[in-house]
């Protein structure tokens, strides 16, 4: 007799203790991308999403109570193949198949010379791409709606229609070391929303209609040839928009920053800021231009506080550019940062002095890896 047969307990409920035994929420989730721009105090926080340690433990359990009765068996089978590497089936360790329960999946190329598969392959990285396309062309009506690992190599063959057949596809990840993601193509997805490529993306030199998404990570190489564009981005609230090496930053603050803010401005309520070595005066007026972001990275030092009436409670900053006389009416954090966690002295007793003042702010400091130090230490020291 098994165990659900047994049990005072109904099926639906044995059924939700299961799946929570085996959950891995964030991992799997494309909401928990809304709003992740990569950085601390704009969502980087929930690392599971990226973890896939997390969804393998679960998968162990998964494994181990299938073997509990045959009722866990057949519901739990309901939930193998949830993450997908498609290196996996690539080397024969999982059948092609497996491709039609995924939730996620990763299409990153790899390094690999094993003699039973990769030994004899000319250009491993551009035929494993294709043979990525070719699995998702022959399964159709997938249920992916997270994309991993979508590099230069993957960009070279997957075209609008391959997209158009992951028609609940919502996320698309692309490693920081891609520079080239065609946006209009990505573009064709209606579902699509939440993007982070982490590229350095050509500029769009046409009107680009990007109706779905909420969450867009943008690293232009290139300018405009005007100082203005025509993207449609109705849906678009969460921003991080930067520039690359080969633009300047004045040019990147007129004509790529201001267009993009006049643009989108009124609806963003997290706006992140990469000008390193820019003149932001035209943007003094970013209170007017962004009037309901919440969480915010300037990129600049800021001189003029937000109205009293402003939504911003979140601020990330260089530690150089904070100031501590300038009166922030809704301030609840501020993440500083610096290189290292060296910081002198007496900037160290005004930013104690600081803090005590505000009662209702937390802050921390960060390095350009995101990781912590606990300023309330200094407290004790001073």
């Amino acid at each position: 007799m098994s165990i659900l047969a047994s049990s005072s307990l109904s099926v639906e409920v044995w059924q939700l203790i299961l799946r929570h035994a085996i959950s891995v929420a964030d991992f799997l989730d494309p909401d928990s991308f809304e709003g992740d721009l990569k950085r601390h105090g704009f969502g980087a926080e929930c690392r599971h999403k990226e973890d896939e340690e997390v969804y393998w433990e679960a998968e162990r359990a998964r494994k181990r109570l299938v073997r509990v009765c045959k009722s866990w068996r057949g519901y739990l089978s309901l939930f193998e193949h949830r993450f997908v590497r498609m290196s996996d089936i690539w080397h024969r360790r999982i059948d092609k198949t497996a491709i039609l329960k995924a939730t996620r999946i990763d299409v990153a190329t790899f390094t690999c010379s094993c003699a039973e598969i990769c030994d004899e392959v000319a250009d491993l990285s551009s035929r494993f791409s294709t043979f990525c396309v070719e699995i998702v062309r022959e399964s159709r009506n997938l249920p992916v709606e997270i994309l991993q690992g979508f590099d230069k190599f993957a960009e070279e063959v997957w075209d609008a229609q391959v997209f158009t057949l992951l028609d609940r596809l919502q996320v698309v990840l692309s490693p920081l070391s891609n520079r080239g993601v065609r946006i209009p193509s990505l573009s064709q997805i209606p579902t699509l929303r939440n993007f982070w490529p982490g590229v350095y993306s050509e500029f769009p030199k046409k009107y680009l209609v990007f109706k779905s998404p909420v969450t867009l990570f943008y690293v232009t190489n290139s300018t405009p040839s005007a100082t203005s564009f025509d993207w449609d981005l109705p849906s678009l609230r969460h921003l991080y928009i930067g520039r690359g090496h080969t633009v300047e930053p004045m040019t990147f603050t007129v004509s790529i920053l201001l267009p993009m803010l006049r643009l989108v401005g009124r609806r963003l309520r997290s706006l992140y800021i990469v000008n390193r070595g820019g003149i932001h005066a035209s943007v003094a007026d970013i209170w007017n231009l962004c009037p309901v972001v919440e969480r915010i990275r300037p990129g600049m030092e800021v001189r003029k506080p937000p109205p009293l009436n402003h939504p911003v409670h979140t601020l990330s900053t260089p530690l150089q550019y904070f100031s501590v006389t300038l009166e922030w009416p809704n301030l609840r954090r501020v993440i500083l940062e610096n290189a290292s966690p060296y910081v002198p002295d007496d900037t160290k007793a005004m930013l104690v002095r600081w803090s005590e003042s505000k009662k209702m702010c937390s802050w921390s400091l960060e390095d350009d890896k995101g990781e912590y130090w606990d300023p309330s230490k200094w407290k004790a020291s001073q």
